[in-house]
């Protein structure tokens, strides 16, 4: 290795790691009036260990209440194959699964707190590793959350959390890694940075650190993160990889559940391919056998990236148990994933599997720090107007195309998400209704795969959304054709719309047309998703959905919008025969007939709800 004396192993190995990064150059001449970056961190090992076995990154002996706490293990000579974290004193803190190798968290109370690493390596030898330290009542002015474990390859945000004191300074980052790490501030928001974990050969911290100036350059506040890259196997360059880019690392929540072995690989890993993706025979649809699912059996099939995550998703599945919607549509899908780098849920037929963007489920702080956060720079496109939607509840927005911001510090309760929930549960299960139906799923083969399965019905067009685009198609050429330009990931689209196409004229082709949304005229697969979403969250939740046109130059007024236009009688059909093919056992006759009467909203009527994202749909190629 190089200089800077980082040929020592074991622990000193690491003490000098830590120590020499914080330097500019290797001969330690950075500036001398620097304050120290590492104020947190020191190390140390149990004694009678060789100091070879691991190195060790922990926390500062004593911690302020609002600071992030890190713990972790490495080594450089031979593979950790597990850690298993044990808490012996202080007030309780979620450990991670047995896969990491970092802990880090924010503390939520002051007192003496310790915890045990029970490491076991690859050739079967174990050691261990005691972390202690206190955490006092003061708070530090500025904290990057949180400290992580990544695969290389994969890509990371960090952002940092500032009191409210240095709000409007000045943020600069810098990496400490000799060489330097590349990374990208967010054009939005100086406080977030993204980059890729670097390829390594073995284990290896990089650190960051975050310092705000005052308009002089005078440095008021600091703070250094790090993150544990670990080796990976390469990524396969192969065009029938499902998953091209690096996926984080995942769990069965249910340790010991009955698909536990086969979970990850089936529909959360680099290894898939579309020539090799599991059967139903090694992974069947929830419905194959048991034609009215308990939630156990759900949650038998979640995979996650964060313990939380699960026993969020489960907290909310509670909230229906009456109406046992979600249950009995979970019957078309073979799994259920949510990880931190999920940023837009969708479902994806060549697995037959849900992938559920997390954010919609984090309550707290701590659970937002734990995920991946997108760019704030928004996509754009030269048309003169845009779209927006919320479903409004007693004259109030529940779901307004936005979510919680992820730096946000509140804490909120499941009964203020559980609407953002339902309608992305609606939309991406009326998708894999669709691809396998639940009234079908006795005949469907074992020895199938999703992504031959649902191609086939493809090719034939027996899809319900192909029948639904035959029996009762959409009508405008031109906003097909619009849809594809404005929307990510649909090629074409756009030739047909004249320069002056401005919003009066989008919004009287909406008006006269059978769509519910705009992004309905992507695919006939989006077509029939949103009927049902919006279809269902007036039944079962009383919202009603809003959809809005409105121009650029003045963004916050409407020049057309309407309020629960699934109840138009021309759309009323369409959302009728959708429910009908999902579910069966409901009678979509009567209950389409308890929608509410659609309202026409008043042109120039002012709209305080965020513009939305929409959601997508991946199928096979």
């Amino acid at each position: 290795m190089a200089a800077c004396g980082l040929l020592v192993h074991g622990l000193r190995r690491l003490l000098l790691l830590v120590i020499g990064l914080t330097l500019v150059a290797c001969d330690g001449s950075g500036p001398a009036n620097k304050p120290d970056p590492l104020p947190r961190y020191h190390n140390s090992i149990k004694p009678g260990l060789p100091p070879a076995d691991f190195q060790v990154i922990e926390a500062d002996s004593e911690i302020s209440l609002n600071e992030t706490v890190v713990m972790a293990v490495m080594n450089d000579l031979k593979s950790i194959a597990s850690v298993s974290w044990v808490q012996l004193s202080g007030p309780e803190v979620e450990l991670p699964g047995p896969a990491s190798k970092l802990v880090s968290f924010v503390p939520a109370g002051v007192g003496y707190y310790r915890f045990r690493s029970d490491i076991r390596f690859d050739d079967g030898e174990t050691a261990e590793h005691e972390f202690s330290f206190s955490v006092v009542a003061s708070e530090s002015l500025v904290n990057i959350k949180l400290d992580r474990s990544v695969l290389m390859g994969q890509e990371v945000s960090l952002r940092a959390w500032l009191d409210d004191s240095l709000q409007g300074k000045n943020v600069f980052w810098e990496s400490l890694n000799t060489p330097e790490v590349e990374f990208f501030r967010d054009p939005g928001d100086p406080r977030l940075i993204h980059f890729t974990a670097p390829d390594i050969g073995n284990d290896s911290a990089i650190l960051f650190k975050v310092s705000v100036s005052d308009s002089g350059g005078e440095e008021l506040a600091s703070d250094v993160v790090i993150v544990l890259v670990e080796r990976a196997e390469e990524l396969s360059r192969d065009y029938r990889q499902l998953f091209s880019h690096r996926l984080a690392r995942v769990h069965p929540f249910v340790a010991d559940g009955p698909f536990h072995e086969d979970l990850v690989y089936c529909i959360y890993s680099n290894q898939i391919f579309s020539d090799t993706t599991c059967s139903f025979l090694k992974l069947p649809l929830t419905g194959m056998y048991k034609e009215s699912p308990e939630i156990a059996d759900i949650m038998d099939r979640v995979v996650v990236s964060h313990d939380w995550m699960g026993r969020r998703f489960e907290e909310f599945l509670r909230l229906d148990e009456d109406n046992r919607d979600f249950v009995k549509l979970f019957r078309s899908v073979t799994g259920i994933v949510i990880s931190e780098d999920i940023s837009s849920s969708f479902f994806h037929a060549g697995t037959g599997a849900l992938y559920l963007r997390p954010r919609i489920l984090a309550l707290t702080p701590a659970e937002r720090a734990t995920l991946f956060e997108p760019s704030t720079l928004p996509a754009g496109n030269d048309l003169s107007f845009f779209t927006r939607w919320r479903y409004m509840l007693d004259g109030l927005p529940v779901v307004s195309g936005g979510v919680i911001p992820y730096h946000s510090r509140e804490t909120l309760r499941m009964e203020e998400l559980q609407y953002e929930i339902a309608r992305t549960l609606y939309h991406e299960l009326a998708h894999a209704a669709d691809y396998f139906p639940a009234a079908q799923l006795a005949g469907v083969p074992e020895w199938e795969r999703p992504w031959d399965y649902a191609r086939q019905r493809e090719r034939n067009q027996i899809l319900s959304s192909d029948l639904l685009s035959q029996q009762f198609p959409l009508v405008s050429n031109e906003l097909l054709s619009l849809a594809k330009l404005v929307f990510p990931g649909f090629e074409g689209g756009g030739d047909v719309i004249s320069a002056d196409f401005d919003a009066a004229s989008f919004a009287a082709l909406f008006d006269a047309d059978v769509a519910v949304d705009f992004y309905a005229f992507t695919a006939a697969r989006e077509d029939f998703a949103m009927l049902y979403e919006e279809a269902m969250m007036q039944l079962r939740y009383g919202a009603i959905r809003e959809t809005g046109v409105f121009s650029k130059d003045a963004p916050d007024y409407l020049v057309w919008g309407q309020s629960g236009r699934v109840a138009l009688d021309r759309i009323r059909s369409r959302a009728r025969f959708v429910m009908n093919s999902i579910r069966e056992d409901q009678d979509a006759e009567i209950i389409s007939g308890f929608l509410a009467d659609t309202v026409d909203m008043a042109a120039g009527e002012r709209w305080s709800a965020e513009p939305s994202g929409s959601i997508p749909v991946v199928t096979p190629e």
